[in-house]
Formats: structure tokens, C-alpha cells, sequence
């Protein structure tokens, strides 16, 4: 089975990974892969070596290979973009400065 195109590795800083998964989404739609074994396999295959490893930090002891697909790129999502706290954001709005001319 011939494929179509390629997914490249992540590399953290170059681009975000929610543009990766979109990428590697599209990469599955065109080569027809639905099965979500094949997924793991082909995105622990192509994140490259850097990513890879972050990845297995974070679902250590186990290895990337026993987590399911959505699982993985939930891990590196949180990972890579965390949600900033509650608090610090109750603490930004409350300090606010106004500037002269806004309303």
C-alpha cells in the first residue's frame, strides 16, 4: 500500500502540537488509517526522538506503546500547553490599571 505524503517529526518551539495532531489527523484521513492501534504506532513513529522521549517521561512507568492514541496526544497537549490557574487569573483581572481613554 503506497502512501500519500509525510508527517515529519515535532520538533517543540518550531510548532505547536495541536498544528501536529491537525497535520498527522490529515495524514491518517488521506491513507485511510482509522485504526487507532495504527495511530499510536505511526505518531510514536514519527514524533521523533525528542518528543518521544518527553512523551514516555510523562506516562512513566508504563510505556507510550500501552496508551491509546487520544491518551497520548492528551498528555503531550497538557503537557505543552497548560492551563494557567484560576487564581492567577482572578489575580491578573482584579489588578488591572486602567489607561487614560479606555473605558
Amino acid at each position: 500500500m503506497a502512501l500519500f505524503g509525510a508527517v515529519g517529526e515535532f520538533v517543540e518551539g518550531e510548532e505547536d502540537w495541536a498544528q501536529y495532531v491537525e497535520r498527522i489527523g490529515h495524514f491518517f484521513g488521506a491513507n485511510g488509517v482509522s485504526d487507532t492501534s495504527k495511530k499510536r504506532s505511526i505518531l510514536l513513529s514519527s514524533i521523533g526522538s525528542k518528543a518521544y522521549q518527553t512523551l514516555a517521561s510523562l506516562v512513566a512507568p508504563e510505556t507510550p506503546g500501552a496508551k491509546q492514541y487520544e491518551e497520548l496526544v492528551k498528555l503531550m497537549e497538557e503537557h505543552l500547553s497548560p492551563k494557567p490557574p484560576v487564581i492567577v487569573q482572578r489575580y491578573r483581572f482584579h489588578t488591572r490599571v486602567r489607561q487614560q481613554g479606555s473605558l
